[in-house]
């Protein structure tokens, strides 16, 4: 659905207009649209609609008007489910769709990132976004209503900022040297706003550009006329110093070499020597050089903060810009608050590749619909790349939203030729999940890591020479001493000894680079009475730059050419860069670390009231700015972290969401706002945005969090929510080993009681829940018939969302070494039902069980279909999650082939990844694992007491840490040793998914302790899966079931028995090509029937 207001109202769905017949119902949605997700309380929208009616005559008229709205703008929503467009609020109604849902949002982004690159030097870029922008105009906004008191500051906005974005785009036509095309547009646009003196002082440079300085100087003779003659006022300043320029042919006036990036960071007495730098220019290029028409190229640019990592990339930019190539930049920033995706939405827009196709958000799968969505980047990134190859540098990684990241991930394996893209990352930060993730991934794509060090003594000469500083050898070998060759330490330190003379810059030289600037920084003067400069940057470095001048001005109280006159000064300083950025992070680092707490705060909260009063700000970063005065800001920043959750989703950017999601839960508690079942709403809304994120252990975090809250609130509907809302997303249950919560248990049980008996969603989920939380290894009945009921009830029902659910909580609750063939078939089922409804997770895990299934009945060709249709969905869809558990079950796979080795170092990069996503009892499993493949390999005597005492496998499974102490200790000869153990009472082997790879491990034990009776008993278990594989789980197995049936059959003397089973097995694991296994099974024949 798409709003158009750039003109008379307009409701587009798939193109076509929809018709709103009546004046009411347009009024009070365009009163929704201009409040931009924003609540608009009842009585405004009575005053829009019927000005000072009393408003209780017409709240009922006013309720049927959105309803009728409602199903317009939401013809698909069923009639019972919660309005997500327009919303209702405690406070009034809210408007809540995409940011690119409404024309003048997107003219509004479009201008804003046009004039930032016009102001960087970047007039072909800005061109682009700023003649899309100007093309969502059909007339004059909010046409029927731009008379009415509510409307009129938003028209007079938009009206104003499209007159900016006229006088931008002749700039960009002017600096790109269209003066043929400029110069008559111009004549004619001072004509009709011949009071705008940008208009006029760009028409004199493009004359003066065109050859034509006589006209240029009558154009501003008749701007001075018109200002004069209407006013009564002389030209600004501007353009009386562009007068004197044309009269004194000043050369800044010639039209200038346009950059296709923006101002180096690093730019000053750094621009044209390679000293310490050349060599990682070259493999950058070489990458650049390898990214051939059907294969892209990687790079990651890896240093500390200030060592010239953005320089590096600045002299590649320039490399690669001479020979044709189309550069773009994505910046991220520690400031946080920006809309997700925000670097490649820079990139991508420089391209000219558009950013708001999205991805179908009512997919009933959220990896499916990032998927679309990460693949529509990667044909569009394509398709810029078939004019011309790509340069894409995103700066800052370590910053980027966790969106972005996976976004670079997914592309390293989507993406298409003719594209380079380069990673900035400054080390020392701490690394998130994602960042993680997406080094590993760019490490296995083969990305070139380039890492910085320090600038020798030859580069820092080298700066101090084009910076015009003499250097004595005692001085030179001083800086390199005190700055380590950082490149922004001895610039900055440079350009102090500029003006305060190299003596006095490195006597006493501060151990940091942040006290030199702190130095540099009170240099700054005075440029208004009783009023320090200072100000206005500390203001700047609250919001991350200085670009955005009407904010500076509303937050500092000061007049907006004051503030343009001291960044400019701070410009001319090198403190920010031509464009008002801060010419590096740490200068915006060192003067906001320099506030005082209560400085901070109050500039945060006067920046988000500003940028609350402005339509179509930036939801993240007015959230942002609410949070960071924490608690003082209490129900704004609540509801201004719900939107900005609300948009992240949006994006389908689901870790951000969570964030805003816990963020706002947490600013709830922190306010100690009243509204209990509020606060527990919203942490269900992260737990729902962390399972779409595959964040499986801080999904439960969040839903005991909401159960504490809604039990606090006494709201029963709630905490029912709440039990059922974490879903399993793969093959492993979400809880410790053979633990039973049983405080959850109750809650479950009481909460199935509470319900009625007739069938509905939440009872079958319940029934379902209940039924994987009693699992355990004592073969809990009740884990048969709950989940029975659930898939009866799921199938009744009919929704095929619910009955996978339910298919996928009875495979976990009856997942036993017996139940085989019963899972066999709900795996099937359930790999059925996701393949037919886009249910991709289900398809997967479906088959993911399947792989498992057909190993340990030695099926293993179709084991390795199975496995090569998950591998496929996985990298498909970016499922963190089952890439780990598949990643697990390699390891299984290389140990069934017999090639040990190899499966330690893949259980070791398996266990890395399982480690990252928090999962229960991860070091237990990794030491488990472990012994069972050198009890597997007959390396049992590696197995030292130390590690099984210390793991913590006694704890979780004491059968296998036992068990696994007698075979290492009979390995190592140690007789005594065994005897100990087996004295003692053999641990139970439980009735689970571990059963058949721990009674073979039984099976050696008792052989080594030479204990008949146990042995008969382990006999009696294992064999009803003679000619299968002793396996457990995804990762744990140890060979054939036959060749420890063998074992057990020679310990008791049964030779006939024995040498029937070696037979056989020496036969299946040829056929199946298990080498290993054969010459196991055969050495054994050979060595017990010799004659």
């Amino acid at each position: 659905m798409r709003f158009c207001v750039l003109g008379p109202l307009a409701v587009l769905s798939g193109g076509a207009q929809v018709e709103i017949k009546a004046r009411q119902q347009r009024a009070v949605l365009s009163r929704l649209i201009i409040a931009d997700g924003t609540v608009v309380s009842i009585d405004a929208l009575i005053d829009a609609v019927w000005g000072e009616a009393p408003a209780r005559e017409v709240v009922g008229a006013l309720h049927t008007l959105l309803a009728r709205i409602r199903r317009v703008i939401e013809p698909d929503r069923p009639a019972h489910n919660r309005a997500t467009v327009l919303v209702r609020e405690p406070s009034g109604y809210a408007l809540r769709v995409a940011r690119d849902a409404v024309d003048a949002r997107r003219f509004t982004a479009a201008i804003v990132d046009g004039r930032e690159h016009l102001t960087a030097g970047r007039p072909a870029q800005a061109l682009t976004l700023l003649d899309a922008g100007l093309a969502e105009w059909r007339g004059a906004p909010y046409a029927e209503f731009a008379g009415e008191d509510w409307a009129v500051p938003e028209v007079i906005r938009l009206e104003e900022s499209r007159l900016v974005a006229v006088e931008c785009r002749f700039g960009a036509l002017v600096e790109l040297g269209r003066l043929a095309e400029a110069v008559p547009g111009l004549e004619a646009a001072v004509r009709k706003q011949p009071l705008r003196e940008e208009l006029w002082r760009l028409l004199a440079v493009g004359l003066y550009r065109s050859g034509r300085q006589a006209d240029a100087l009558a154009a501003l003779r008749r701007a001075r006329g018109h200002l004069v003659e209407e006013l009564g006022v002389d030209p600004g300043p501007g353009l009386r110093e562009l007068e004197s320029m044309l009269l004194n042919h000043d050369q800044a006036l010639l039209a200038p070499n346009t950059p296709s990036r923006p101002a180096s960071r690093l730019s000053g007495g750094r621009a044209h020597h390679l000293a310490g730098r050349a060599e990682p220019l070259a493999a950058l290029l070489d990458v650049a050089d390898g990214a051939t028409k059907d294969r892209p190229g990687y790079a990651l640019i890896s240093g500390e903060a200030g060592v010239g990592k953005t320089w590096l990339a600045d002299r590649l930019v320039e490399s690669l810009a001479d020979r044709g190539w189309q550069v773009a930049w994505g910046r991220s920033s520690e400031m946080r608050g920006r809309p997700a995706l925000w670097p490649w939405t820079q990139a991508l827009t420089a391209l000219g590749v558009s950013v708001t196709e999205q991805a179908d958000r009512d997919l009933p799968d959220a990896a499916e619909a990032r998927f679309q969505r990460h693949a529509g980047f990667a044909r569009r990134l394509a398709d810029a790349a078939a004019t011309a190859p790509c340069l894409v540098i995103l700066d800052d990684v370590q910053w980027a939203d966790d969106a972005s990241l996976r976004l670079l991930a997914d592309l390293l394996t989507m993406a298409g030729g003719r594209l380079c893209v380069v990673a900035i990352l400054r080390t020392g930060e701490p690394e998130g999940r994602e960042l993680t993730e997406l080094l590993i991934a760019l490490t296995r794509a083969g990305a070139a890591r380039i890492e910085l060090p320090g600038l020798p003594a030859d580069a820092i000469r080298s700066m101090a020479d084009s910076s015009r500083v003499p250097l004595s050898a005692r001085n030179l070998d001083h800086l390199v001493a005190r700055t380590r060759g950082n490149a922004l330490f001895v610039q900055e330190t440079l350009r102090l000894a500029a003006t305060e003379g190299i003596d006095a810059a490195l006597t006493g030289v501060p151990s940091g680079v942040a006290e030199v600037i702190r130095r540099r920084l009170s240099q700054l003067g005075r440029t208004r009475p009783g009023r320090d400069d200072l100000e206005i940057l500390t203001a700047a470095a609250v919001i991350g730059h200085g670009e955005d001048i009407p904010l500076l001005a509303a937050i500092t109280a000061s007049e907006p050419p004051d503030v343009l006159a001291i960044l400019d000064a701070a410009v001319s300083a090198r403190l920010l860069t031509p464009g008002r950025a801060f010419s590096h992070d740490l200068v915006r680092q060192t003067v906001y670390t320099g506030l005082a707490p209560a400085e901070r705060a109050a500039l945060h909260l006067a920046a988000a009231d500003a940028l609350a009063a402005r339509p179509g700000a930036d939801p993240e970063s007015i959230a942002a700015h609410y949070l960071a005065v924490s608690p003082l800001a209490g129900r704004r920043a609540v509801d201004w972290a719900r939107t900005a959750a609300l948009a992240s989703q949006g994006q389908l950017a689901y870790d951000d969401a969570a964030r805003w999601w816990a963020k706002a839960a947490a600013e709830h508690a922190a306010a100690v706002l009243p509204d209990l079942s509020e606060r527990a709403e919203l942490l269900l809304s992260e737990v729902a945005a962390r399972l779409d994120a595959g964040d499986i252990a801080g999904a439960r975090r969040a839903r005991n969090q909401a159960l504490r809250v809604a039990d606090t609130a006494g709201d029963e509907q709630l905490q029912m929510r709440a039990l059922v809302a974490v879903e399993p997303q793969g093959l492993w249950i979400l809880k410790e080993f053979d633990e039973i919560e049983l405080q959850l248990v109750r809650r479950l049980e009481n909460a199935l009681g509470a319900l009625p008996e007739e069938d509905s969603e939440l009872r079958c989920r319940l029934l379902g829940t209940l039924g994987m939380e009693l699992y355990d290894a004592g073969a809990e009945p009740r884990c048969d018939s709950l989940t029975a009921a659930a898939i009866t009830m799921a199938r009744r029902i009919g929704d095929p969302r619910l009955l996978a659910f339910a298919l996928h909580a009875r495979a976990l609750a009856i997942y036993r070494t017996s139940q085989r063939a019963e899972l066999t078939a709900i795996s099937l089922e359930q790999a059925d039902v996701g393949d037919r409804h886009g249910l991709p997770l289900h398809a997967v895990v479906g088959r993911m069980r399947l792989t498992l299934l057909a190993s340990a009945r030695l099926s293993l060709a179709e084991a390795d279909r199975y496995s090569a249709d998950c591998d496929a969905l996985i990298r498909r869809l970016g499922l963190r999650l089952q890439a780990a558990q598949q990643a697990a079950w390699r390891v299984s796979r290389l140990a069934i082939s017999g090639r040990f080795d190899a499966a330690l170092h893949a259980l070791d990069e398996a266990w890395e990844r399982i480690g990252r996503l928090g999962y229960f009892q991860e070091r237990q499993h990794y030491h488990l694992a472990r012994g069972v493949l050198l009890v597997s390999a007959g390396r049992a005597d590696e197995i030292t007491g130390k590690m099984i005492d210390e793991s913590g496998i006694g704890r979780m499974i004491p059968a296998a840490a036992h068990d696994l102490a007698v075979v290492a200790a009979a390995a190592r000869g140690e007789t005594d040793r065994v005897a100990e153990l087996a004295a003692m009472p053999w641990p139970p082997v439980g009735d689970d998914w571990t059963l058949g790879v721990f009674l073979a491990l039984r099976a050696a034990a008792v052989v080594a302790a030479g204990d008949e009776q146990e042995a008969e008993r382990v006999h009696a278990r294992l064999a009803p899966y003679s000619g299968c594989l002793a396996m457990g789980g995804s990762v744990l197995t140890l060979g054939p079931v036959d060749l420890h049936l063998a074992r057990l059959a020679l310990f008791a003397g049964r030779r006939e028995e024995a040498e029937v089973l070696l037979r056989s097995c020496v036969s299946v694991m040829k056929r199946e090509r298990l080498t290993w296994w054969a010459e196991q099974a055969a050495s054994l024949l050979h060595a017990s029937f010799r004659q």
